[in-house]
């Protein structure tokens, strides 16, 4: 993850609160969980495929995102949400930002084209079956597209209220993907490209 991409992540991630303390109840975010909405901009940027190798490690990423998400936190259990299971969103959701972030740092061509499927692909194809009529019954277009990083996060800003809530206990498809992403980089064309120039 570059600094531009942190900087943009830690101001999107920043947004719900600005946002809400601007205009009220104008957007509608004083009624929903800001947890995931925190965890969005990192799991949508940590993994960004890239041409040369990111200036920040994982360890970075997981810093600058945990006080954001540390207020979101804060902000929902006071308005009485799960400890539990705020506390298991976030952790899952720091561990999906951390590989995300690894996978990013290998830099094949084979990591960017399935990055792209994964997250960006996935999550409009995910918009698009909420709204059109024959696919949103589509079960099985729903789990495969609940893999995502993307889409999980956002089902949770849902989920939270249920009681207990479904699907945040091991987030097993994200966690898949990241794997696969980790794997599609292979040993990395950023590790190769170094260990070359240190001949």
């Amino acid at each position: 993850m570059g600094g531009a991409a942190l900087v943009v992540a830690f101001l999107l991630a920043l947004a719900p609160g600005t946002l809400s303390g601007l205009g009220g109840g104008l957007w509608g975010l004083d009624s929903i969980p800001w947890t995931p909405i925190a965890l969005l901009p990192w799991l949508a940027l940590a993994g960004c495929p890239r041409t040369r190798p990111p200036a920040s490690s994982p360890a970075a990423v997981v810093g600058m995102l945990l006080p954001l998400l540390a207020l979101s936190i804060a902000r929902d259990l006071s308005l009485g949400e799960d400890p539990t299971t705020l506390l298991t969103l976030a952790g899952w959701g720091v561990v999906v930002c951390a590989g995300l972030a690894l996978a990013s740092r290998r830099g094949t061509t084979l990591h960017a084209a399935a990055w792209w499927l994964a997250l960006p692909l996935a999550a409009s194809l995910e918009v698009a079956r909420l709204y059109v009529g024959e696919l949103s019954a589509d079960g099985a277009l729903a789990r495969a597209l609940a893999a995502s990083p993307l889409v999980w996060a956002t089902h949770a800003v849902g989920t939270l209220h249920a009681s207990p809530a479904p699907g945040l206990t091991v987030p097993i498809g994200p966690l898949a993907v990241v794997a696969l992403l980790v794997l599609a980089g292979g040993r990395g064309r950023h590790q190769v490209e170094g260990t070359e120039e240190g001949r």
